[in-house]
């Protein structure tokens, strides 16, 4: 059972962050014709949208609400304290046992395809101080990665399995081979990645003494605890003292430590136990500590005298230098100190007032008997308008740094960025002045992103060896600026490689070998992009902007969407390309999820349904509908008033079956209070006659979070339960008529959060089975209820990401797999054949024949026939006896009716068995045949 926990932990799950979207504005009017939505100033292609301030908070609330309900454990109503690192070290053990087991599946080849363009959220970033090309950089969710060229290309240097949050990075000045990295992300955007009520916990501080090359958690700091008692959970900083070696951490609820072994002993220096939300330490050069701690957690707890400190005793003694007028109530502060001028440093803090509760004082500590504190938080910029304010969102975006060469220029941001050049020392003009706007949203105040730059200050840090050039890391990613003192300050991107992209959801294009791909994201959108495992990556365009949503690729068209349900749909063009644009959301639905989903049926694209509350909005003219609507409308929806999940429950997942039958729709009910719910309909025309079935074996108040239907048969289904602490899958062979738990060995108190599943049919009769969980991707071969063996896929490509979604395409047996902090993953499903020598095939009224291959045994060639009797488009392909794939003599070409051979030399290969798969599609895209033989290469 779970740990009691301090009333301070308890006011986490109280608070919600306000977070920032990035609402791109350079906005196109409607497009005619058959060209693409592109722009030669941005890589968005909506049409305009224009949200406001308040609309912003709003989201970001929404967002808060939505991923905790998605993860809270129903009974406590909390997110476990210490899952993230229980659940890690769940999967790495279930990796170690079950290795023999993951060998005989025929583990999967995975490939990582992106997006290359697209980043997110990066809060660590240092540069080496001996060669300024070498960059380390941690993801949010993605772990750490370095760049040896200046950032223009980027290799992770996480070990698979480890925690990929991080927090800081720190270089050791007198060791510079030696590195450490920080986890514990309290008050983090979003729970996505196992934390609780806006945090993530972390697992302790990391150590290289490789130059970053490999890395490993220092054992006295790893923290496995099931309760928020450990200085480990949540790290902010850590600093080196240069003179001494001691290496100093801040944690919050506590304050900021000290260790002058190297961890293994270490001591709060400043602060208490659960009396300071928040810490900062800065450490000049000649060893004089800079220290803030914040209020405490609420006016009914004491503190350890809250303010600002000095230290010139390697933080043995502190001196309070906190200014008479310095706020009462203060939250998340940053100190940036003068390099130039150690005895100079400036403080920005959080009061907890929004856009306005921001504080700012200059400090000169020449003379420790008369600190000079001077307050200019009256010349914060604050240029009004849609986001021309500094918003702290509640402590999650906070910087403030000073120039190398000069103590007068310095960069406090938020949401955005802003410069002064006097150290804010006089007020700022009214207008929107490029000579302080200088990243973040444009300065035009139009809720249009900086070219080349992103909302959301995590980072500023400037070159060691040029002063003038500065890295920013943001909710976008890295961006560089070669001069970061004149105006406008211009930036370039550093991401190519960096796939640290936050994603929700992802869709593919149904054809076999399309490499068209889409995605919801955390705050960048819906990037459409085409893919390549080799290496040869296209630009990215973003459909949707703010925080991208569930997405649909089909034959005719696709969906995108962003927060709250707003669906866009896009026609292609000649060349595949996304043209034209519609919105289409049914505008008299309400009760929308922030992550709103709605599904198409892929055997009828007429066919789109929608949630809204307990019921849903069907459209039956989706490929007819109007292009370039300017609003959402009720063009072709109509809402099934029969149709209900049931009283006190809301639609939270949907999906529709492909074939036998097809066009039968699911959802999924999900209550507070009660069990979740599936509702079957069968008959898109008549919504009165449908079927709701409770999954009697699910916990009161668990969530669906995805629904996934066989694709070759429409009465196998699995359902995703995504909370912790609760039976998590469940699957149905009858319609949804009864269920069976069958999470298995991935369930437990120490088990991860599921997130999607997906069915992948074989030739055998059988299929493969996926779960995708916040500990990675896992797959079985049979399901078996409770004692359901799943064995981890792709450890050592992915390692253990949140599987935020997976997209199967059976034309070319393609899995993807999106994760929130890792981009793209894409594998192809292995071959799974039965004991007999020859699989009988799957025909289609005797239109393909497969005639088998000549010689047989062979050596070194041999020749594949087919016989087609009307055209189709044909995958060819070779596979060895462990079932991966050697070899693609056709990969989704259209060929014409008539006999057909394809050569295969098989001359670099070793004698054995190998297998020949032949499927065919009709041009309309329905599979004609699959099926598998055998050959013997002798030599």
């Amino acid at each position: 059972m779970k740990k009691s926990y301090s009333s301070f932990v308890l006011t986490i799950f109280s608070l919600l962050v306000l977070l920032s979207i990035w609402v791109l504005p350079n906005l196109l009017s409607s497009q005619q014709g058959d060209t693409p939505i592109l722009s030669s100033e941005s890589s968005v292609i909506l049409p305009k949208m224009n949200k406001a301030v308040d609309y912003r908070a709003t989201t970001n609330e929404g967002r808060q609400e939505y991923l905790f309900n998605l993860l809270k454990d129903p009974v406590s109503q909390e997110i476990p304290r210490g899952i993230r690192s229980r659940e890690l070290n769940f999967g790495q053990e279930l990796a170690k046992e079950l290795a023999p087991k993951a060998k005989m599946l025929n583990d999967m080849a995975w490939s990582e395809i992106g997006p290359y363009d697209v980043s997110g959220r990066t809060r660590g970033l240092a540069i080496d101080q001996r060669n300024s090309n070498i960059l380390l950089a941690g993801g949010a969710a993605g772990g750490i990665w370095k760049s040896t060229d200046g950032g223009k290309s980027w290799t992770i240097k996480s070990n698979p399995g480890e925690n990929l949050g991080v927090t800081d990075i720190l270089q050791h000045p007198n060791s510079p081979n030696t590195w450490y990295y920080t986890t514990g992300e309290y008050y983090s955007s979003n729970d996505a990645r196992g934390g609780g009520g806006g945090t993530y916990y972390g697992s302790g501080i990391y150590k290289s003494t490789d130059n970053g090359e490999s890395w490993s958690v220092i054992a006295s700091t790893e923290d496995t605890d099931n309760s928020f008692n450990s200085p480990f959970d949540f790290i902010s900083a850590i600093e080196i003292n240069p003179t001494t070696g001691s290496i100093f951490f801040t944690s919050n609820a506590f304050g900021i430590f000290r260790t002058t072994d190297d961890f293994n002993t270490y001591s709060l220096v400043l602060g208490g136990l659960n009396e300071h939300r928040y810490a900062d330490i800065e450490i000049t050069s000649t060893g004089k500590l800079y220290g803030v701690v914040s209020s405490g957690f609420s006016s009914s707890e004491g503190n350890s005298s809250p303010g600002v400190y000095v230290s010139t005793d390697d933080g043995t003694n502190w001196q309070d230098i906190t200014p008479d007028d310095f706020p009462t109530t203060h939250y998340r502060s940053e100190i940036g100190v003068a390099p130039s001028f150690e005895d100079l440093f400036y403080l920005l803090t959080d009061t907890g007032g929004g856009a306005n509760g921001l504080s700012f004082y200059l400090f000169v500590t020449s003379d420790l008997n008369y600190v000079s504190a001077i307050n200019r938080s009256d010349n914060i910029p604050n240029f009004g308008g849609s986001v021309g304010e500094l918003n702290p969102q509640g402590g999650y975006n906070l910087v403030c740094v000073v120039s190398p060469e000069n103590h007068n220029i310095v960069f406090i941001g938020g949401t955005n960025l802003f410069r002064s050049k006097n150290g804010f020392g006089s007020p700022t003009n009214s207008s929107n002045d490029p000579d302080i706007w200088v990243g973040g949203y444009a300065y035009a105040n139009n809720v249009s992103g900086y070219k080349n730059h992103h909302p959301d200050q995590h980072k500023l840090i400037f070159d060691p060896n040029n002063p003038k050039k500065a890295f920013s890391a943001q909710d976008g990613g890295i961006s560089v600026t070669f001069d970061a003192t004149v105006t406008p300050v211009s930036w370039s991107l550093r991401e190519d490689g960096y796939n640290v992209t936050q994603f929700y959801t992802v869709s593919v294009h149904p054809d076999s070998a399309d490499r068209r791909i889409i995605g919801g994201t955390q705050d960048n959108g819906s990037p459409f992009f085409k893919f390549n495992t080799f290496g040869d990556h296209t630009a990215s365009i973003d459909a949707s902007s703010g925080d991208g949503s569930f997405t649909y690729m089909g034959s005719n068209y696709f969906l995108t969407s962003s927060q709250r349900g707003r669906i866009i749909r896009y026609n292609y063009n000649s060349t595949g390309d996304p043209t034209n644009w519609s919105y289409i959301s049914p505008s008299e639905a309400s009760g929308q999820l922030f992550i709103h989903p709605f599904a198409a049926d892929p055997t009828n694209e007429n066919y789109v349904a929608y949630p809204s509350g307990n019921h849903i909005f069907l459209n039956k003219e989706m490929t007819t509908l109007a292009r370039n609507t300017g609003e959402e409308n009720m063009n072709g929806w109509s809402r099934l008033r029969h149709i209900s999940v049931g009283s006190g429950h809301t639609v939270t997942a949907i999906s529709f079956s492909k074939r036998r039958p097809s066009s039968r729709l699911y959802l999924g009910g999900s209550s507070d209070t009660g069990k979740p719910t599936i509702l079957r309909m069968d008959d898109m025309e008549d919504d009165s006659t449908f079927t709701v079935t409770t999954i009697n074996g699910a916990d009161e108040g668990s969530y669906i979070h995805d629904i996934h239907v066989n694709p070759e048969n429409g009465n196998e289904v699995l359902v995703v339960l995504s909370n912790y602490e609760v039976e998590s899958l469940f699957h149905s062979s009858n319609g949804g008529s009864t269920w069976t738990a069958v999470g298995g060995n991935l369930e437990g108190e120490n088990g991860p959060s599921f997130r999607a599943a997906a069915i992948a049919p074989t030739d055998g009769g059988g299929s493969y089975y996926y779960a995708g969980t916040s500990i990675g991707l896992y797959m079985t071969d049979e399901l078996n209820g409770a004692d359901t063996e799943w064995v981890p896929t792709g450890l050592q490509t992915m390692g253990a990401p949140i599987i935020a979604d997976l997209d199967y395409r059976e034309s070319d047996d393609l899995l993807v797999a999106a994760t929130h902090g890792r981009g793209i993953f894409v594998g192809e499903v292995p071959l799974k054949v039965s004991n007999e020598e020859e699989l009988a095939p799957l025909t289609h009224d005797k239109k393909i024949q497969l005639l088998g291959n000549y010689p047989n045994p062979f050596n070194p060639s041999t020749q594949i026939a087919f016989e087609l009797l009307v055209p189709a488009r044909v995958q060819l392909d070779i596979y060895d006896i462990q079932g991966r794939k050697i070899a693609a003599l056709l990969s989704g070409s259209v060929v014409s009716a008539g006999r057909h051979e394809q050569l295969f030399d098989a001359a670099r290969l070793s004698s054995g068995t190998y297998f020949y798969r032949l499927q065919a599609f009709s041009l309309g895209g329905e599979m004609l045949i699959n099926t598998t033989r055998t050959m013997s290469l002798v030599k």
